[in-house]
């Protein structure tokens, strides 16, 4: 697995490179927007850990670039960032981050959110037909399987409200605590997870759509709850569903 960590601050990004390079990653590094670009363009990094503020192109300018371009727009973004409010933070949701990761945080932390990111996206990747390499066998690869089975369960379910762990394991034909098992294993989380964050996902393009009202929406990803729907939105990106829409007009 190949990661580019780009920040101005010199000791941060060899402390971060340091410790990648312990847990086996190939890690290249930038100091600024501009050089990062060019090295996604040449070096095709899994997953990108950057500062929001560098020079000549900060970091969400890049993510938005980089995200909008059909070849690289698969790639991991986990943002770092001394501004840790709630604006900042959907911000980054908005240019396309997967991850936000206010400063000043632990190693321990980050490397945990960049194997749980990879692990889904790589899981996702391959459940969905992509050229994501393997690199385990038998097992890995029967779980992968489950995953993509599961996925596309729960994607033509969304509005499902009854939509749980037991109807997934049922579909996969596994019991409940070997899905359990099988998905924390492969994608890093469990079913009953897997689902809200396939309805949240869901509700982030929904809301895009001034056709829709919130309440609409959180129908439509299965929430019968308007309350506990902006709650759970809330406590996965950081702002509630309506100041999410509202940041889309700013």
């Amino acid at each position: 697995m190949k990661i580019l960590v780009v920040d101005d601050e010199e000791l941060l990004v060899k402390g971060i490179r340091f410790n990648l390079q312990n847990e086996g990653y190939e890690v290249i590094t930038g100091s600024t927007g501009v050089e990062a670009i060019q090295k996604v363009q040449n070096e095709h990094p899994d997953l990108v850990v950057l500062d929001v503020m560098m020079p000549q192109m900060d970091g969400l300018e890049l993510c938005k670039e980089i995200k909008k371009n059909p070849i690289t727009k698969h790639i991991t973004f986990i943002m770092l960032s001394a501004l840790a409010d709630e604006t900042s933070k959907l911000q980054g949701f908005k240019y396309g981050a997967d991850a936000y990761m206010p400063k000043p945080f632990s190693i321990k932390e980050l490397l945990v959110v960049i194997q749980n990111q990879l692990s889904l996206r790589d899981a996702l990747l391959e459940a969905g037909g992509g050229n994501s390499e393997d690199r385990e066998q038998g097992t890995h690869e029967h779980n992968i399987k489950i995953v993509k089975i599961v996925d596309e369960y729960v994607q033509e379910h969304l509005e499902d409200e009854e939509l749980n762990v037991d109807k997934l394991a049922e579909v996969a034909c596994v019991s409940v605590s070997s899905l359990f098992k099988k998905m924390k294993a492969t994608i890093g989380i469990g079913p009953s997870e897997f689902i809200l964050i396939s309805r949240l996902k869901k509700a982030v393009e929904l809301l895009k759509d001034e056709n829709l009202s919130i309440e609409q929406v959180s129908i439509k990803v299965g929430f019968r709850s308007h309350a506990y729907f902006s709650t759970c939105f809330k406590k996965q990106f950081g702002v509630t569903p309506k100041k999410y829409r509202e940041s889309l007009n700013e």
